[in-house]
């Protein structure tokens, strides 16, 4: 039996059935990853000459830093964070003011008494823009913003000369140069995922300024989580962004590039999360802070029977500086159930003594109110 055949020839344009090589998962060493990582090896040695502060090992310790305020410790951690929230309750534990919650949920600042040459002028300043308007005022949302900010800009002027080397490097010159090598290599992805076109090179480079802004999140977010140890939901979403982009870069042939980048914005985070180089004095200050944070967050139920024995106030005295240093719920822990009584600046109706989980939180209500106020 015959069959009729067939025969048909299709013309396809050159390079319909090609795919790029480096769409396939493996890992490829390529010139872009080599000058990434020479960059980034200068980058490490400037770090090591220029800006590197001698590590130290700090023993626990009850006193704070001496002639600091409590708002002033995570500046001495991280070279740049001034805390004022804190210092309107280390005011309150001095009896200048008190302290209680609107029934709109917002914190109420009473002054008790004027505040005179005791305490310093920026102190001073700081106290009557609070109470310009009045003996008591709401501290609304953004309301003393501007008067936080003059407070911290005088704070730094007045301690970074103290803490950090005049001789030191400038953080900006490891800073940026990382974060840049981070938009390189997103940017290198995303040339690798899209085709090849002109047009869309532009996207590619779209994305590397998207991956610059991104890494300003990301470093700060580490930085933060190194000196202060505090994080937040916004620090573990761009955690899951980095995996991410791992995951893509492997896919899209640049997975070295993309891990150098990471590395790199890693590495300027943590090596510059105390800022320059310290002084001899400022290396003083930062082991002692550190010894201050250990303490609150070791102190053994023996030593704190003995020191609520000698002052039953010794928890409410000491918990503004743990806040400040952000081991007051570790903190309150060690306390167990040991009965605290009630700040008398605490407005409201309470029972006379609780304990120090309840008080913990409760005045962690009021600093996070206290920080919306002093901050846009």
């Amino acid at each position: 039996m015959a069959y009729d055949s067939l025969t048909a020839q299709i013309t396809v344009p050159a390079g319909y059935f090609y795919v790029r090589s480096s769409a396939i998962s493996m890992i490829h060493v390529t010139y872009v990853a080599l000058g990434m990582l020479g960059v980034l090896l200068l980058l490490m040695i400037f770090w090591r000459l220029r800006i590197r502060t001698p590590r130290q090992t700090p023993q626990p310790r009850l006193l704070a830093p001496g002639g600091l305020l409590p708002c002033q410790l995570p500046q001495i951690l991280d070279g740049g964070t001034c805390d004022v929230a804190v210092l309107i309750l280390e005011w309150a534990n001095l009896g200048y003011l008190t302290i209680q919650r609107s029934k709109k949920g917002y914190v109420v600042l009473t002054r008790a008494i004027p505040m005179g040459t005791e305490r310093s002028k920026a102190e001073r300043k700081l106290f009557q823009r609070i109470f310009a308007t009045g003996r008591r005022v709401a501290a609304t949302p953004g309301r003393f913003a501007a008067a936080g900010a003059r407070f911290r800009s005088a704070s730094r002027r007045s301690l970074n000369h103290v803490i950090f080397d005049p001789k030191g490097g400038n953080v900006v010159l490891v800073q940026l140069p990382c974060r840049l090598l981070l938009a390189v290599g997103i940017g290198y992805m995303a040339q690798q995922m899209l085709p090849e076109g002109g047009g869309f090179i532009v996207l590619a480079v779209l994305a590397g300024i998207v991956g610059f802004f991104y890494s300003i999140y990301l470093h700060n977010g580490i930085a933060r989580r190194v000196a202060l140890k505090r994080t937040s939901v916004g620090y573990r979403i761009t955690l899951v962004i980095a995996v991410a982009l791992l995951v893509m870069g492997f896919l899209g042939g640049a997975f070295l590039e993309m891990l150098i980048g990471l590395f790199a914005c890693g590495f300027s985070a943590v090596a510059t999360s105390v800022g320059p180089r310290r002084s001899a004095r400022g290396q003083e200050l930062l082991q002692q802070a550190r010894g201050c944070r250990m303490f609150y967050r070791q102190v053994t139920w023996q030593r704190l029977q003995i020191l609520t024995g000698r002052n039953n106030r010794f928890f409410q005295s000491q918990l503004p500086k743990a806040m400040a240093l952000g081991v007051d719920k570790a903190f309150a822990k060690r306390f167990e159930r040991l009965p605290v009584p009630r700040p008398e600046w605490l407005g409201g109706k309470g029972p006379t003594s609780t304990n120090a989980a309840e008080l913990q939180r409760e005045v962690a209500a009021i600093l996070k109110g206290l920080r919306e106020s002093f901050y846009e």
